[in-house]
């Protein structure tokens, strides 16, 4: 990590410096089946090099008919489309439900395939990096049966759940195991005492080969409980754990969303307790958001129930850190508004903190549906959120304290319902999101966008310092807000001196040694993300959020062309109103490789929202800008 050093002498030892950090999306992908109908997207995952892949399906055509095929797409990290593979041409409805990949880029997909005289049966696939089938497997107990969930262990090693009718049975927790040649190695299955409803919702597996199920189960006397089980390498049922609330217990229902397991293999469930509705009714019928910790032999080491007071609550997703802290991703639903709800619990189950997301329209429609954490445990949730033109797409991000860091949406072209299911972040801490956009013709499309993160840079204030050299080893840091100007005044021989006021950079010429005396402060910034990129050729096109924004009148933008056939690109760089209307060309020209920034003057425009458009080549991105006066 490089770092700057400042030395100032008048700033007082409670000197803050705020720099936020800036996201917009690098790319957004649309995908839509031959026939103007909806498509249904269900899951996504990422590999370590941010490739993306997604599931679902589409109405295709065959031969003789139109049929739902099961889907799966990648898109590598630019959001270049790599493959698009479709499975069965048969005239049958199949479709993808959770995905998959493994360490050398093997992508699983399951879910579920039914015929007009067979029943609906698990359907398992395998692809290889270029999207050629491996295998596919298919199993049925004889009766219908739906495989929802998949995970992987490190060995290759395959496992999918689901429920599955018994016949004499009603739907039956059903869970395979396949090795990596797709060869069935045993099947578990649950069906409570009275044989009723039993509805797996989430898997997985630790690094020994255990494997962990939870969902929901009915019981004639306390209806639907939360239902956990541990199988052993072999598929033999270790434990099983019901949890029935206690405060009203047998009159309401419980149900777990996700699960997940800690460093120390303890399983961690989240969901929602208490319900005033029935098995298959949405989660926001649930009144409480219910955290529970098993130890690795079942035995219940805490149970947290979160109420915001508003009616009901619930969890649908959660992540843990290196240092076991848990974040649970959900809905916090009242007479009068829904919103994002995010808790941290430490390890032994205290609330650390609560957070809520209320979006534009404050009076309802914020509901999260999944999290992710980077490794320096930032958390990013996203989801549905009410606006003025039905739902966007919301994501935001949280660092380990619940502070807000940022958040973005997406209104599709349609502005009606956009819904976010699915969310990833890369090692780069590139975010990943997926879900369905109602498109152009009014039907939903598979949603996919990845969203970049500009630089952060945090400050700490040395009081008191002794004297010394320092040398200055960064050229430029661009792209950030600060709340007052800074003079820099090294006082050596390369005295120089800057003043940033708001947005902007520093640009100082590398080494630049001055030095301190005791009893000075210094201040240290740390930036997480420095770009020294002057002299270096773009790989992609890219254009940069504006900054300052909000801006009054000026602001600049940046871009850059990557190395072309032809050795000029032609780039185009506008600016629309909101109404669509042109109110200025910033570029029209053919441009070699290179970064480039160009600034936009609205002094003669009136206060809004506008749009930054730039076009080269097949490359589209737009950026939102606001002119406040």
């Amino acid at each position: 990590m490089k770092k700057i050093l400042i030395l100032t002498a008048f700033f007082v030892c409670e000197f803050q410096l705020i720099i936020f950090s800036q996201v917009s999306a690098a790319w957004i992908n649309r995908y839509s089946g031959t026939f103007l109908t909806d498509d249904f997207p269900t899951a996504m995952t990422i590999d370590n090099s941010g490739n993306v892949y997604v599931t679902g399906s589409v109405l295709d055509s065959t031969a003789t008919s139109a049929v739902e095929k099961l889907i799966t797409i990648k898109y590598n990290t630019d959001g270049e489309l790599i493959w698009v593979a479709k499975y069965g041409d048969a005239p049958v409805n199949k479709r993808g439900t959770a995905i998959a990949v493994d360490a050398e880029g093997n992508v699983y997909t399951t879910g579920w395939i039914s015929g007009s005289s067979s029943p609906v049966s698990y359907i398992t696939i395998k692809y290889d990096v270029t999207g050629q089938k491996q295998w596919d497997v298919i199993y049925n107990s004889g009766w219908n049966g739906y495989a929802t969930a998949i995970t992987l262990d490190n060995q290759g090693n395959v496992y999918v759940t689901g429920h599955s009718s018994g016949g004499t049975t009603d739907y039956d927790y059903a869970t395979i195991k396949y090795d990596p040649c797709g060869q069935q190695q045993w099947v578990a299955r649950y069906s409570e005492p009275l044989h009723a409803l039993d509805i797996p919702k989430s898997i997985v597996v630790d690094d020994s080969g255990y494997v962990y199920v939870t969902g929901t189960s009915y019981d004639s006397t306390t209806f639907f409980d939360i239902v956990t089980i541990k199988y052993d390498q072999l598929g033999q049922q270790q434990w099983v754990r019901r949890y029935d609330d206690p405060g009203l217990a047998g009159s309401r229902d419980d149900c777990a969303f996700a699960i997940a397991i800690d460093n120390d293999r303890n399983i961690i469930i989240t969901g929602g307790t208490q319900g005033l509705g029935n098995l298959g009714l949405p989660p926001e019928f649930y009144q409480d958001c219910v955290t529970i910790k098993y130890n690795p032999h079942g035995d219940t080491a805490w149970i947290r129930k979160y109420d915001s007071g508003r009616g009901q609550d619930w969890g649908t997703d959660l992540v843990i850190d290196s240092l076991n802290n848990i974040y649970i991703a959900g809905s916090a639903y009242g007479q009068s508004s829904s919103d994002y709800l995010t808790l941290k619990y430490s390890s032994d189950g205290q609330l650390l903190w609560d957070k809520y997301y209320n979006g534009p329209l404050y009076a309802s429609g914020d509901y999260a549906s999944a999290i992710a954490i980077d490794n320096e445990s930032n958390l990013y949730i996203t989801g549905k959120s009410k606006a003025l033109n039905w739902e966007d797409f919301a994501t935001l991000k949280y660092n380990s304290l619940g502070e807000l860091q940022w958040v973005i949406r997406y209104d599709g072209p349609s502005n009606g319902i956009d819904q976010a299911l699915s969310i990833a972040v890369d090692p780069e801490k590139n975010v990943y999101v997926f879900g369905k956009s109602l498109g152009g013709n009014y039907r939903y499309d598979f949603l996919t966008i990845k969203y970049i993160q500009e630089s952060i840079v945090s400050t700490s204030l040395i009081s008191n310092s002794t004297a010394g050299s320092t040398t200055l080893e960064v050229v430029s840091i661009v792209g950030f807000s600060i709340g007052d100007s800074i003079i820099i005044n090294p006082g050596g021989p390369n005295e120089e001196m800057n003043k940033i006021l708001g947005f902007g950079s520093i640009h100082l010429q590398s080494p630049l040694q001055y030095d301190h005396f005791a009893g000075e402060s210094v201040i240290k910034l740390n930036p997480t993300d420095v770009k020294d990129d002057q002299n270096i050729i773009p790989s992609k096109f890219e254009l940069h959020q504006n900054y300052p924004n909000p801006f009054n009148p000026t602001t600049k933008i940046k871009y850059r062309i990557p190395n072309v056939g032809t050795g000029l690109a032609l780039s185009v760089l506008k600016v629309y109103d909101l109404l669509g209307n042109e109110v200025a060309t910033l570029v029209n020209e053919y441009k070699p490789a290179g970064s480039y920034e160009v600034e936009f003057n609205g002094n003669n425009l009136a206060s809004g929202i506008y749009f930054c458009r730039m076009q080269a080549g097949n490359y589209i991105s737009i950026k939102k800008m606001m002119l406040l006066k």
